[in-house]
């Protein structure tokens, strides 16, 4: 029998806490020079993936992101 594939709720409180980790292991070295640079994309991007879906949030649309990490991995949307 298969099982069905667990959905994962990922909320903005989750994103908030990548942005804080990332914040927090740049101050302490923990990147390259190099890296710092896609680093910091992905920070901003986190960012304005917050205000978006914080003021989404604030006009009535859920502020929730399911992710179905079976489908993900297996390259299916």
């Amino acid at each position: 029998m298969k099982q069905q594939a667990e959905k994962i709720t990922i909320t903005l409180n989750d994103f908030k806490t990548m942005c804080g980790v990332i914040d927090v292991a740049s101050t302490r070295g923990a990147f390259r020079g190099g890296e710092l640079a896609n680093i910091g994309i992905l920070h901003n991007r986190l960012i304005q993936y917050i205000a978006q879906n914080e003021q989404k949030s604030v006009n009535g649309a859920p502020a929730v992101t399911m992710v179905d990490m079976k489908e993900k991995s297996n390259g299916k949307k």
